[in-house]
């Protein structure tokens, strides 16, 4: 472990990425080595349309499309490194390393990038551009913490990745620059014999950055603090005689002149042996960052554009009006209900029960012997003798609740024994949920293409059907019984439309269990288009905090659909194989939080 504290209060369990999961909705990476696993339900590398797929998506969750990147360096646009996936760099570091460009088109106004952009690009960079361009890059990640926490975990990804290409220091100058960096970017990595070795400038350069309230949130304030901190480096350690301290480029100028200075002259060291202090920040800098790559990075960015264009089109078809259909209960439907009741084992129901509300529980706790909290009045006499282990708090556990969504086919395809089983264990779900204190329960059907048989008012051709026959708070308690085959089935579309609704009521985890005997088959959407759509939809579904089951009827593989699926052999097996996913899943589902 570290002997270092970090100075801005950053967890060593988040990489120190200024990660605040209170932030957070749900934590989706949880359990997941590669954080891209999640979204695609497979551990193998990305091909370039799930890359282009994933990396658009996250872009527009920080708030810029595909329009603003670019295959070079580029002013107020984001450069993606596309190289990267050609070269069989993983998929998580790709993505890090693009999210990190992104959030500077995002937190930086456009003089801003420029600046930064001028910093970067010089080949002698001055002591006052090392420091500047390691407290923006924290500057913008702390940013990130604030809107979008999770991406964080792909900028450590990244961050470890580049952490291999940093050089290694030959004098004491470059020690202390580097072991800088390391406070700022990498406290993990820092001894104590190093701390106490420069102890004089690390502590003025802490009080720096104190009386600032941390690392500066503004470019110019991030500027003056530089020269600060500049001024402390060259205070107490000196560059190597060979070079003078390079607060100013060889045009005089230093990080607030106008243009790029030392393009190409070369730098007069004595020893060609060893690094110039110039030459080592501008490779500590270098690993900050992908370096543009000429014709490789441009054909690489070519190829990941159109991926992008491919995987909007297929999106395309696979998006349609859909149509909300409330469904009541009528004599027929609680007729059908009360038979089916009689029918199917409700036994594993009271498992099920008992299983949710086991976890569901919330409590209190005492820690004792703290070093802070409130005084713990059976240790006075310790007190008085000057312990410091005299305090106690008390905490409190509490569990979130969970909602669980059915979504069940109702395509023509699913007529006679399909739709029979499908009713049965949609009943048998709401008999064993409808009662489970902190369970929300969501009950579903969808079609496509439907004219409403005069029933309902449809949109038809083109469009999908969402039948609603049961919600929180709403009358009906046996609308389930009418449940029947109808027309197509637009199962993505569905899929999204179903998560949306339920995501407009409750922010808690979930399950969405989707009954289906087959693949999507409806107007245009039909085949592989189909099938990449609707995988696509289950991806973006389970960021949204969903655990999305399928429920496969007859026999039907859809592994190229749904990652967690039960196959539905007959009434009489299926209340066995639910109670043992939901026993697998239970602590993803049921979360504690702990409050102090």
């Amino acid at each position: 472990m570290t002997y270092f504290r970090d100075w801005f209060g950053r967890d060593a369990d988040y990489g120190y990425t200024h990660y605040n999961p209170d932030k957070r909705a749900y934590s989706w990476d949880k359990g997941y080595t590669n954080y891209s696993d999640f979204f695609f339900g497979h551990s193998k590398r990305l091909n370039m349309e799930e890359a282009a797929s994933l990396l658009t998506t996250m872009s527009k969750v920080v708030g810029i499309d595909a329009s603003k990147f670019t295959g070079k360096n580029s002013t107020n646009r984001a450069y993606i490194p596309a190289e990267m996936l050609a070269n069989g760099i993983s998929t998580d570091i790709f993505i890090g390393a693009a999210l990190q460009n992104i959030a500077k088109v995002m937190h930086e106004d456009v003089e801003e990038h420029k600046k930064m952009l001028l910093v970067s690009r010089k080949h002698k960079p001055t002591l006052k551009d090392f420091i500047l361009k390691v407290l923006n890059e924290e500057r913008i990640n702390s940013r990130m913490a604030v809107d979008t926490p999770g991406y964080l975990k792909f900028i450590k990804k990244y961050k470890d990745h580049k952490y291999t290409d940093r050089p290694i220091p030959d004098n004491d100058y470059e020690h202390l620059l580097e072991l800088f960096d390391r406070i700022i970017r990498y406290p993990d990595q820092i001894t104590e014999e190093e701390l106490l070795k420069f102890k004089d400038p690390i502590d003025k350069i802490k009080s720096i950055l104190s009386k600032e309230g941390g690392i500066p949130d503004g470019l110019d304030s991030c500027m003056k603090v530089s020269k600060k901190i500049a001024d402390v480096i060259t205070q107490y350690v000196k560059p190597p005689e060979h070079e003078t301290p390079d607060d100013k480029d060889e045009d005089g100028k230093g990080i607030s002149g106008d243009g790029e200075s030392g393009a190409d002259e070369s730098d007069s060291s004595t020893d060609s042996s060893k690094t110039t202090p110039a030459e080592f920040m501008k490779n500590m800098m270098n690993s900050m960052q992908e370096e543009y790559k000429s014709e490789e990075s441009v054909e690489s960015f070519t190829k990941f554009m159109q991926a992008i264009k491919t995987a909007e089109e297929i999106s395309k078809k696979g998006a349609s009006k859909v149509d909300y259909l409330s469904v009541l209960d009528t004599d027929e439907s609680r007729n059908r209900y009360a038979d089916i009741i009689k029918e199917i084992d409700l036994t594993k129901a009271n498992v099920i029960g008992t299983l949710l509300r086991r976890k569901s529980r919330d409590y209190q706790f005492s820690l004792k012997s703290m070093r802070s909290g409130r005084l713990d009045t059976n240790k006075l006499a310790e007190a008085s003798q000057h312990v410091s282990t005299i305090y106690e708090r008390v905490g409190q556990v509490k569990t979130n609740k969970l909602c669980v969504t059915i979504l069940v086919d109702e395509s023509g395809s699913m007529g006679g024994n399909k739709i029979d089983q499908a009713r049965k264990a949609a009943i048998f779900l709401n008999e064993c949920l409808k009662d489970v204190t902190d369970v929300e329960l969501f009950m579903y059907g969808h079609t496509a293409d439907w004219d409403g048989d005069g029933l309902y008012s449809c949109s038809g051709t083109g469009t999908t059907q969402l039948l609603v026959y049961k919600e929180p708070g709403s009358p009906q308690k046996t609308a389930l019984g009418s449940m029947t085959a109808k027309y197509e089935n637009r199962d993505g579309s569905a899929i999204i439309a179903t998560a949306k609704r339920v995501r407009s009521k409750t922010l808690n985890n979930g399950i969405l269990i989707v009954i289906s005997d087959g693949a999507p088959c409806a107007h245009n959407y039909r085949g592989e288009p189909a099938t990449t759509h609707t995988r696509k939809m289950v991806n973006e579904v389970e960021k949204m905090g969903f655990q999305v089951i399928q429920v496969a009827i007859d026999g039907y593989e859809s592994k190229n659909m749904f990652k967690n699926i039960i196959h539905m052999k007959n009434m009489s097996t299926f209340p066995a194989d639910f109670v043992g996913f939901l026993r697998s899943k239970i602590d993803v589902l049921i979360k504690e939080k702990i409050v102090l």
